[in-house]
């Protein structure tokens, strides 16, 4: 072996033959490093290998170094492919999806640094997720997302034994009370009347705020007393058809004065900004001391839907008024809201 020089025998990584340790001759006078190629480039590392002063501590460093050197270009690899897939796939998901995905897989590479990808450190990534303070639904995403990537791009053999989700039950943001309804109402008369036009659609119509946003006059025939989700702004991408309740109509007829079909409902020519409602409401509701972890813009949504059910609309109907796929699902979602048919048990029950 050369005196001046240590090759170092490792796996061939998929950019670099050869890593060989410059030691000048065990010259601990000289600055010890790493030199290899990469891509037909001369690279050197050198680490941390020089902060040590004897021989053997610096025969120990370099063994640790080299591992880090190796493993680097494999997640390197890993990521752009990662990356690679995510961007060919797109078109897959919806676009809150694809940035959901693409935030998971960008926060697991930026924690996972220098370790090698195994089931360990993908424990203690999950670990530091939930020291993070996340929700056992989060927890559950990333474990969804990862085993995705993992199984259409990694392809790493088990490395998902002994990772298991956690119980998790959604929690919906909670329903306005009619004496709550009441209060907002009048402050939103007063200081947000477009804001209050947008909570009674989706209060009588359920449509998604993030459908109200894209929502033209031209889909609301107010002949039919229809309004029509198109297909390309509809969540489930399905053209879907809603009515409109005799107590919305005098509203939606005086709102589309003046309009042209091609206008927005809410912003006119050009459609509003993604979260403009959704901000307005939670400042507003939080100057009147609601809590805005509890309600949202969304509870207007499961406040209609509790004032349906409470005045005994059937639930066939209900389930067509908000796209639902099944009558499970509807009672599902009624079942998390609180919401049960025991109108019957309360009047009924016998007295003991």
């Amino acid at each position: 072996m050369d005196k001046k020089n240590l090759s170092v025998p490792v796996p061939v990584s998929p950019t670099a033959d050869l890593y060989t340790l410059r030691t000048f001759g065990n010259d601990l006078a000289k600055r010890w490093y790493f030199e290899y190629q990469v891509d037909g480039k001369r690279r050197k590392k050198y680490g941390n290998l020089n902060q040590f002063s004897t021989v053997r501590e610096r025969h120990a460093a370099a063994q640790q170094l080299l591992s880090k050197i190796v493993a680097t270009p494999v997640r390197r690899s890993l990521r752009k492919t990662s990356e690679a897939w995510l961007e060919t796939n797109a078109p897959r998901w919806r676009k809150k999806s694809y940035q959901s995905i693409k935030s998971k897989i960008t926060v697991f590479f930026d924690w996972l640094g220098v370790r090698t990808l195994n089931t360990s450190a993908l424990a203690d990534f999950l670990a530091h997720i939930t020291a993070q303070g996340r929700s056992n639904t989060t927890y559950n995403n990333y474990i969804r997302v990862l085993k995705l990537v993992d199984s259409e791009c990694w392809k790493i053999p088990n490395l998902f034994d002994g990772i298991k989700k956690r119980r998790a039950e959604p929690v919906p943001a909670k329903y306005f009370t009619r004496s709550q309804i009441n209060h907002l109402r009048t402050h939103f008369e007063r200081d947000a009347p477009e804001l209050l036009l947008f909570v009674q659609f989706v209060y009588y119509t359920f449509i998604r705020p993030g459908e109200l946003r894209f929502l033209r006059w031209e889909d609301v025939a107010l002949e039919e007393r229809r309004i029509v989700v198109r297909a390309e702004i509809s969540k489930n991408r399905k053209e879907q058809y809603v009515r409109v309740p005799d107590a919305f109509m005098p509203v939606l007829e005086s709102a589309a004065v003046g309009t042209l079909p091609t206008d927005y409902v809410f912003g006119g020519e050009h459609h509003r900004r993604k979260d403009y409602h959704s901000r307005q409401h939670q400042k507003l509701i939080r100057a009147l001391r609601y809590d805005t972890r509890r309600y949202k813009l969304y509870s207007w949504k499961h406040t209609g839907v509790v004032a349906v059910a409470q005045a005994g609309v059937p639930i066939k109907q209900l389930q067509v008024q908000l796209r639902h796929h099944s009558l499970d699902q509807v009672d599902m979602y009624l079942r998390q809201l609180g919401i049960e048919d025991l109108a019957n048990l309360e009047r009924d029950f016998p007295m003991l």
